[in-house]
Parts: structure tokens; C-alpha cells; sequence
């Protein structure tokens, strides 16, 4: 209960700073003013809540045409999370698979994977998301086969190019700091100990420090997701995508705002909320045992 409790009210208190955000762009001066509208943001605040409360009465305009949000929100919310949540598990489970097979190797060249691992880092994510689709290009030219598609059409998403592109940084900082974690966990006492007992390295790093090193992955992953989260427009555009990044740019108004954030949080708070109550769970058996 003190679990839900603590997630309820960071639910909560996250909620409030969106809407008390929605309405910032009305507080700031208009008309040659100096001064804050206070006035005007109040209103907005309220317009907001009540927004919140009757989602399915919210419309926006395009192209001259009043639409429903609800049924569009559900559409491109839907689309970007599957491409955010496909890319960070791809990237979590690539790095760890990486990391396992890099421990095994001589120190020697470990140190070598670091430093082309701090190099990889610092490409821009503009330029791998062109290098991914000039690369299916290329192939395409060679073979005659198109692998991948390269652009989204309307009532055609594409999922797989995107998430691999999107999973590519992740993957490094992922498998940078997981390198770090489990170095840090191989000088502990118990690493000592199961090699004085004569288990293999591939099952103490299996069995042992992988499974400790959950609890730093996963907050560590809240600052992936943030950063994922900003590539997103990018990808978006570049790979003709209706997505919720593109959605909140082209109809930016208070209620929209409030509803586009609401609609990448929600899930994604439930995502990080059911992995923590896993890993707690997970640890407190295990403490038992």
C-alpha cells in the first residue's frame, strides 16, 4: 500500500506541474506590456482542468474542419509510445547482451571498447537516423530488396526502422554505463567469493551482477527516456511521421499541450511504476531466500 501511495502521489503532483505548464505562454507579456498576465493564465489553468475532465468535448482545428481530439490523441499516442517503448526495451536488452559478452573478453580490450564506445557517443542522432536510411537505400540498390521502409505514409506506419534508429544511442549510454556498473560490482565481496567457490564468470555475471545492477539501470533509464523523448520530433520528421512530437507542435494550445504530455507520461509512468514494483518485489524474495 505505502508503494501505491508514494506512486499515486508523484502521479499527482506530476500531473499539476503539466497543467500549471500548459498555461505558462499566457502568463508572459503581450502588447508592449511588461507585465505578467496573471489574469489570463488563471483562466487558461482553468480551461485546462476542464479539458482534463471532458477530454471527449475537446476539439482542434485543421484545416478549417473542427475535429474530435480523443480519437486522434489515442492514434499517434498509441504509434509514438510503441516506437519509444519498442526502442528503449531493444536498446536494454542489446546493451546487456553486449556488456556480458564484453566482460568475458581481456581487460586489454575492454579498455579498447570503452574509448570506441565514448567516440560512437558523440555522433549526432540526426546523423544516424540519415546514415540508417541511406544504408536500406543502398541495399535496396544492390539487391533489389527493400528491407525496411524509409518514410511513413498516411494509414501505412512504419515501426521497425524507426525503433532501431531511435534505439541506437540508448543502446551506447546503456552499454557504457552498464560497463561501469558491473566493474564496479566485480571488486565486491560476494564476486570474490563465488570465484573462491569455482563458478564460472559467465554465470556470476548472469546470475549475480547483472540481476544486482536492475535498480541502477532502471533509474538511469529515466534519464534515457527524456533523452529519447527529444530525438523523437527529429525522427518524426525525418521519417514522415504523424507522431505525438509533430501533433503538439502544429496545434500548440493549452488544453492540446496538456493532453499531448499526459498522453507520453501516462504510459510511460506505468511502465517505470510496474518495474519498480518488480524489482522490489524481486529483491525482497531474494533477501528472503
Amino acid at each position: 500500500m505505502r508503494f501505491i501511495g508514494n506512486q499515486v502521489l508523484r502521479f499527482t503532483c506530476i500531473v499539476i506541474g503539466i497543467v500549471l505548464m500548459a498555461g505558462l505562454p499566457t502568463l508572459l507579456p503581450s502588447g508592449g506590456s511588461f507585465q505578467l498576465n496573471w489574469m489570463a493564465y488563471f483562466q487558461s489553468i482553468g480551461e485546462v482542468i476542464s479539458g482534463i475532465f471532458h477530454l471527449q468535448e475537446v476539439t482542434y482545428n485543421t484545416e478549417g474542419t473542427e475535429r474530435k481530439l480523443l480519437p486522434q490523441l489515442l492514434n499517434i499516442g498509441t504509434f509514438s509510445v510503441t516506437i519509444v517503448v519498442g526502442a528503449i526495451l531493444l536498446a536494454l536488452v542489446t546493451a546487456a547482451v553486449l556488456t556480458f559478452i564484453t566482460m568475458l573478453l581481456p581487460p586489454k580490450w575492454i579498455k579498447k571498447i570503452k574509448v570506441g564506445t565514448f567516440i560512437l557517443e558523440s555522433i549526432p542522432d540526426i546523423l544516424i537516423i540519415i546514415s540508417c536510411q541511406l544504408f536500406v537505400v543502398w541495399l535496396y540498390k544492390k539487391t533489389g530488396l527493400l528491407f525496411f521502409e524509409i518514410a511513413s505514409l498516411p494509414g501505412e506506419p512504419i515501426y521497425v526502422l524507426p525503433i532501431l534508429c531511435l534505439s541506437i544511442l540508448p543502446m551506447i549510454q546503456y552499454f557504457k554505463v552498464m560497463i561501469s556498473i558491473v566493474e564496479g560490482e566485480l571488486e565486491k565481496q560476494y564476486v570474490e567469493l563465488a570465484k573462491a567457490k569455482g563458478i564460472l564468470q559467465r554465470k556470476i555475471l548472469l546470475v549475480h551482477v547483472l540481476r544486482n545492477s536492475l535498480a541502477s539501470l532502471l533509474n538511469y533509464s529515466k534519464t534515457v527516456i527524456w533523452f529519447m523523448l527529444s530525438n523523437l520530433l527529429i525522427l518524426e520528421y525525418i521519417f514522415n511521421i504523424n507522431g505525438i512530437m509533430r501533433f503538439l507542435l502544429d496545434y500548440l494550445n493549452p488544453i492540446i499541450f496538456a493532453w499531448s504530455l499526459l498522453a507520453i507520461f501516462i504510459p510511460i509512468f506505468l511502465l517505470f511504476a510496474i518495474g519498480q514494483w518488480l524489482l522490489e518485489r524481486f529483491t525482497n524474495e531474494k533477501v528472503v531466500m
